[in-house]
């Protein structure tokens, strides 16, 4: 399971997320940014998006909106690399949900 980077990174994301809606933000964080790490050292760039996704919202429990916004527009550009308009539109929404833009309908 060691070599199994989905894995390794899933449950830190899984466990970060939780870590922050129980207040403890440092750790969720410090979570979140190893598991980004582990996904880092792969090609994988549909698990790095999910994984910047993920620590995005640990920032946005944490109430660290200028950090969860750099996170989203990593994600999005993870997102345009791919060539992934449906990767891209699941960072770019809460992107201008926070920023209190109109969403556009479909």
């Amino acid at each position: 399971m060691e070599g199994d980077i989905d894995t390794q990174s899933l449950w830190r994301c899984v466990r970060a997320k939780a870590l922050a809606q129980q207040g403890r933000f440092e750790d969720a964080e410090a979570l979140a940014r190893e598991a980004l790490s582990l996904v880092a050292e792969t090609d994988a760039s549909i698990l790095e998006h999910a994984t910047l996704l993920d620590l995005a919202e640990v920032q946005r429990l944490a109430g660290k909106d200028p950090e969860m916004r750099a996170t989203l527009e990593a994600a999005f550009e993870v997102a345009e690399r791919k060539g992934s308009p449906v990767l891209a539109e699941s960072a770019r929404r809460p992107l201008l949900e926070r920023a209190g833009a109109p969403l556009p309908t479909a």
